[in-house]
């Protein structure tokens, strides 16, 4: 091998550092919500609607799938 061949490797393997690693930033570790803030009674708002709205669809979606698609008690959990 040559000397200017190793030259150059040596510089190369120098370069090839890896960057000095960042912290990751998420986008949630810059909100900052306080517990009885407004807005965490619109998030507790929110998760509520959507917990009603699971339990009164749950019926509806049962007997569609017992009566459309002629499923039998057993698979669509019905008792």
């Amino acid at each position: 091998m040559s000397e200017q061949s190793s030259k150059s490797i040596n510089s190369q393997s120098v370069n090839n550092h890896s960057p000095t690693p960042q912290k990751v930033t998420n986008y949630f570790d810059k909100i900052k919500v306080t517990p009885n803030g407004m807005f965490a009674r619109i998030i507790l708002a929110f998760l509520t609607t959507a917990g009603i709205f699971y339990i009164n669809i749950m019926p509806a979606v049962v007997n569609g799938l017992k009566e459309g698609l002629a499923f039998t008690s057993q698979q669509v959990w019905f008792c």
